[in-house]
């Protein structure tokens, strides 16, 4: 930044210097803090929108001023605090107490804060009773909130639904419709395993929202023997936890990882979207598939009873490429049965490992007039390109299509695989898959799942698919097919992703302009994208690509960017599993946040000061080293670690001859802090 450079900027109307200071990612925010006052003051409220995991052990009196100050600017409120018993094992009852206040005053800081839209805590953090019944009457006072993030409980001797801990992962969607016209909010709880059930019934019920969406998550992938045949006294008690009904009547359900006893829970007659995602097997008794069918057959019966046959998404998604299990499938006609005695579907997604006799534009055409988004995939091999044509010519309206076509990459050095694939293969290939889509006229999405990447050893797979998707992108458009914006290539199992650690999905958008007015010309080009927006997200889902298969993917997908990163995380634990370390402080010469105050002018490097002098002097005729600068961590912080103090701040205020002011107190005198 040249020196001219932040005199211009702070030229501009105030107006214009938040709305270009608000488009700035945090570590510019932070870079930008530390120019000069100004800069300071301008970005500070910026920085405090997103309140990133405050520690409650490590919160410092100025931090907590900082907090009071910012408040009404915060939408975001992260915590984060361990009270299981390894760590307080290192902490004595003094410690725990000062914790427990400097929690209280946070929540006294927050509370009745209608900006304030997310309140989430960490995945590793853990609550005893104490502090899980302050934060549940915090949560009391929050009207507007829109996501929200439960802690784990901490309780001892007790059953697991006898003290609303929840036994499995839960997402709750609900939404409620105010006095004004076209105004409606929406709240979604992340219920973690462990955490207290009652908190989400409780906020749902208090200010009148409406479940509408019930996502379930079993403990794995692969292995959960939690309920078995006979276990609907259980799921009466997690539903009556979630504040949902048994049987479950909220128009959207999906499960996770659970297997088919849990669709015994459902209302059929209400039901309107459906998503079974990755049935396990069961461990009592050998595997029957009657019980899916069982279920399907009472939808069909329920529906046709109810006089309401609708059904506007089915998603049912295994995992292609599992080996060692057997398959958990549907019959051929099972699913032709229930195709045709509902209507109105929009969204179809079918993914299992049996191959059909059938082809998939006969099960598409049921619902030619209203299908929009179709994705399917029946065993490891490429669809056959007579289906897509018989697909593109039943099903026009197709906006988003999601395919198995293995031939996505192109040979960079070697052959695949031991394969005599070549360009001209692959572009002979791809010219006969696009004309067999020019049918589909208003196709935007197209989802491709291959195993191409999986022998990929020099390059990444974004760099493999970068000059495949340009070919197949100009080809589309040289067919007609002008409305394709964008192509996801997706690893054809999540078995084989997990344990590669591949990258879940390789997005691209699709650019082109015209070349020539009068002729259909078009030059196109491709860029990867590195963030889909939310919409992208869902439509990804929904064509079976998302790969979300527990709720940690879900929130990470969602308010991930509120977090920090799995490697702070790991080092927080390690160090609050070995106890308070001293000896780092005197290593940095640091005792207090007074200590690490910023006294750095534009253009003026100084030295920090420390808090004792030091006794070192360089040797005669010897230059001293640079001093060294950079953002210094604030003990209480994990996202924040570069934020300063102001240089300047103001004096603090004081009672008349009493400590510095703070939130006022709750009416019992709970959780004041002595000094």
């Amino acid at each position: 930044m040249s020196p001219s450079t932040p005199s211009r900027l702070l030229a501009l109307p105030v107006e214009l210097l938040n709305q270009v200071i608000g488009e700035l990612s945090r570590n510019d925010l932070i870079a930008l803090l530390q120019v000069c006052k100004e800069f300071h003051s301008a970005c500070l409220p910026f920085i405090f929108v997103d309140v990133t995991p405050l520690r409650v052990d490590r919160l410092s009196h100025e931090l907590l001023d900082r907090l009071q100050e910012q408040r009404l600017k915060t939408r975001s409120l992260v915590l984060h605090y361990n009270t299981s018993p390894d760590i307080l094992a290192h902490n004595d009852r003094t410690a725990y107490g000062n914790s427990y206040r400097k929690l209280d005053i946070v929540f006294c800081i927050y509370e009745n804060i209608t900006q304030l839209k997310t309140i989430a805590f960490t995945r590793t953090s853990c609550l005893d009773t104490l502090f899980y019944q302050r934060f549940q009457r915090f949560i009391e006072t929050q009207s507007l909130l829109k996501t929200l993030a439960l802690p784990r409980l901490l309780v001892t001797r007790t059953s697991t639904i006898a003290n609303g801990r929840a036994p499995i992962d839960a997402i709750i969607r609900a939404t409620r419709t105010s006095q004004e016209p076209k105004q409606q909010s929406s709240l979604a709880v992340y219920v973690r395993e462990g955490s207290d059930m009652h908190t989400s019934r409780n906020l749902t019920n208090r200010h009148g929202h409406i479940v509408s969406d019930v996502c379930l998550f079993g403990e794995c992938l692969f292995d959960n023997s939690l309920f078995d045949a006979n276990s609907f006294d259980e799921w009466d008690g997690i539903c009556l936890g979630l504040g949902i009904t048994r049987p479950i009547t909220q128009p959207r359900v999906q499960l996770h990882n659970l297997n088919a006893n849990a669709l015994h829970i459902i209302d059929s007659r209400t039901l309107l979207s459906l998503g079974i995602f990755h049935t396990v097997h069961d461990h009592i008794g050998p595997y029957s598939p009657d019980r899916e069918e069982s279920f399907f057959k009472d939808l069909i019966q329920k529906k046709a009873e109810a006089g309401n046959c609708d059904l506007q998404e089915f998603l049912y998604k295994q995992d292609i490429c599992r080996n060692g299990q057997r398959p958990v499938h549907i019959t051929e006609a099972m699913l032709m049965e229930l195709l045709s005695a509902v209507g109105n579907m929009r969204v179809l997604c079918f993914h299992q490992r049996p191959v059909f006799v059938r082809g998939m534009a006969e099960f598409a055409c049921l619902h030619a007039n209203t299908l929009e988004v179709f994705s399917w995939r029946c065993g490891e091999d490429d669809v056959r390109i007579a289906d897509i044509v018989a697909l593109s010519e039943a099903c026009p309206n197709i906006v988003s299509l999601g395919l198995t076509w293995n031939t996505a990459l192109v040979p960079r050095k070697v052959p695949y695989h031991g394969s005599r694939l070549t360009r001209r293969d692959y572009r002979a290939k791809a010219n006969r898959f696009v004309s067999a889509l020019k049918g589909l006229r208003k196709l935007t999405t197209l989802c491709l799942f291959t195993r191409a990447y999986e022998g990929e050893v020099s390059s990444t797979p974004s760099d493999a698919f970068q000059d495949a998707m340009e070919y197949l992108a100009g080809a589309a458009y040289a067919s007609g097919i002008s409305s394709l914006k964008t192509i996801h290539i997706v690893h054809r199992s999540q078995t084989h992703m997990d344990s590669r650690m591949f990258k879940p999905a390789v997005s691209f958008r699709v650019r082109a302009h015209r070349v020539d007015s009068s002729e259909i010309l078009f030059d196109t080009s491709v860029s990867i994208i590195e963030n889909l927006p939310l919409t992208a997200k869902q439509l990804l889902q929904s064509l079976g690509g998302g790969h979300e298969c527990l709720m940690k993917d879900f929130e990470s997908s969602d308010i991930g960017y509120l977090f920090p990163s799995f490697q702070e995380l790991v080092n927080v634990s390690r160090e609050e599993e070995l106890g308070p370390r001293p000896h780092l402080r005197k290593a940095l010469n640091i005792k207090s946040i007074s200590d690490i105050r910023s006294t750095k002018t534009p253009n003026v490097r100084k030295r920090p000061v420390r808090a004792e002098p030091s006794t070192n002097q360089p040797r005669p005729g010897k230059k001293s080293k640079p001093p060294l600068t950079g953002p210094v961590a604030i003990p209480g912080l994990v996202n924040l670690g570069a934020l300063q103090v102001n240089p300047t701040p103001p004096p603090p205020q004081y009672f008349p001859g009493g400590p510095p002011m703070y939130p006022p107190w709750p009416p019992n005198g709970a959780g004041q802090m002595r000094h």
